[in-house]
């Protein structure tokens, strides 16, 4: 999930953050290694659209693995900024929030290659 700091929800600008989320399905083989499928042709200026976004996300998606903290360690820029984050409180007006002023309503966390709380199964067969 990333926020998007343009549009509020409802898709109104200037309202609250709203985080838009996105689900990637890929299929595997008994080695659970990704294979090739048949591609989606999409028939409608929607279903078009939104094949559109999602190869601007994957895009996006692979391109910021070359500045992944996972990869590359934080620039002191960087340090300094997530330094101030987690110290001071985000300044009146802005899109930010501190986590402290935020609540948590639910999470379902699932890898299902790896468990189900459906089966109990370990892997995708």
């Amino acid at each position: 999930l990333v926020p998007d700091l343009k549009e509020g929800a409802g898709g109104a600008v200037g309202g609250p953050p709203c985080l838009k989320g996105s689900v990637v399905f890929v299929a595997v083989n008994e080695n659970n290694k990704g294979v090739p499928i048949n591609p989606l042709v999409p028939a409608t200026d929607e279903e078009r659209t939104n094949f559109e976004a999602g190869a601007r996300m994957n895009k996006q998606r692979k391109e910021a693995r070359n500045i992944s903290l996972k990869h590359h360690a934080p620039k002191e820029d960087e340090i300094a900024r997530l330094h101030a984050m987690m110290v001071h409180p985000p300044p009146a007006g802005s899109l930010h929030a501190a986590l402290a002023d935020t609540a948590l309503d639910s999470v379902l966390v699932m890898q299902p290659q790896v468990t189900s709380p459906w089966t109990q199964s370990s892997s995708c067969s």
